[in-house]
């Protein structure tokens, strides 16, 4: 455990953020400026009591803030497979991946999925450490069975549950499985295998490589996107659905607007809390590096967008949505018999 810390520490300047608590509360936030052993053994100490959660940033930061714009260097990229751990389509498929970049050094249950760590031997700085995670986010997209969400792959600002940790929502203990090489790799080498089977900083990437423009009217969205109107409709919304819409209305230029679409779409799901329904529109802020693309939430809702006036553009996204249709169209209605499965409500 102590060296699970130590490789994830995430480098020598700056802050590097944790947040932690007893289950069931809001996390309090800790910001460690330094002090490598002094912070393992708390991940130590955490990990043998069943009254705490706890999260970890992989990134150091400029400042006292989880931002992506805060995110200085880090030394470990993740993959969160937020699917059955049990599935032995996702068990093929890290084979798979780990047979064309190396095994992860750390595979970590989460209460639900896995989380894939790769450490570096040696901290690697934002710009360069983007270009390796677009390619590693354009290599796990190629593997339909632990691709739900890719866009943590490329969040600077991400945190992450420590091995030993509860999973609030799942009321399950994490941990490290058999399938961790424990061993941290070569940051040119790691960069170097992911090249030779994926784009790195090129499509859909580096043709786009600024974020879309902030909605100016989210509500357009909230009609128009069938996605959103399906589950919002049926109140049939999995997490990772849950989490892509709140990426989506966070990414409005009026926050607050953003936010009341966000708890009035989450109204319609029958366990509806507005509290938690706020907590995840502010991770969604403080985490998101760009929106949900449209594929994200097709998965992610099982509904299909034939028909939409995005659904012929490549790496589409419901924001763009102004630029196709105008501000002042009216809502549209996605048709019967859309709903091509059903979102796990319980997920």
């Amino acid at each position: 455990m102590k060296t699970f810390a130590e490789q994830v520490w995430g480098g020598d300047v700056g802050y590097f953020a944790t947040a932690f608590g007893p289950v069931g509360s809001k996390p309090t936030k800790e910001w460690w400026p330094d002090g490598r052993d002094a912070f393992a053994e708390k991940v130590d100490a955490i990990q043998k009591t069943d009254r705490f959660h706890f999260h970890m940033g992989i990134f150091r930061f400029s400042q006292r803030r989880r931002l992506n714009a805060n995110a200085l260097q880090s030394t470990v990229f993740v993959v969160d497979v937020d699917a059955d751990a049990a599935d032995p389509e996702v068990r093929s498929a890290i084979e798979a991946v780990s047979g064309m970049i190396g095994a992860p050094s750390w595979e970590v249950f989460s209460g639900r999925g896995l989380h894939l760590y790769w450490t570096m031997t040696s901290p690697v700085q934002l710009e360069e450490w983007m270009v390796t995670a677009r390619g590693l986010r354009n290599l796990i997209e190629a593997f339909p069975a632990i691709n739900k969400d890719t866009s943590p792959i490329t969040a600077p600002a991400r945190l992450i549950r420590v091995p030993g940790s509860i999973n609030d929502r799942r009321g399950k203990r994490s941990f490290i499985t058999n399938n961790s090489t424990m061993l941290p790799v070569d940051h040119a080498e790691f960069r170097d295998c992911i090249s030779a089977y994926a784009d790195i900083g090129s499509t859909p990437f580096s043709t786009d490589m600024g974020p879309p423009p902030k909605m100016k009217n989210p509500e357009l969205v909230f009609h128009e996107c069938w996605p959103i109107q399906r589950m919002h409709e049926t109140g049939n919304q999995s997490y990772e659905a849950w989490f892509a819409a709140a990426r989506l209305f966070a990414w409005s230029e009026d926050e607050e607007r953003g936010r009341a679409l966000f708890h009035e779409f989450s109204k319609t799901y029958p366990g509806y809390d507005p509290v938690e329904t706020d907590a995840k529109f502010n991770n969604a802020l403080e985490t998101a590096d760009s929106p949900p693309s449209c594929e994200a939430l097709r998965k992610a809702s099982g509904t299909s967008c034939d028909g939409c006036p995005l659904a012929t553009f490549k790496n589409s996204m419901p924001v763009r949505l102004e630029e196709k249709v105008g501000s002042a169209a009216p809502p549209a209605k996605a048709p019967d018999g859309a709903v091509q499965g059903n979102a796990d409500a319980t997920a």
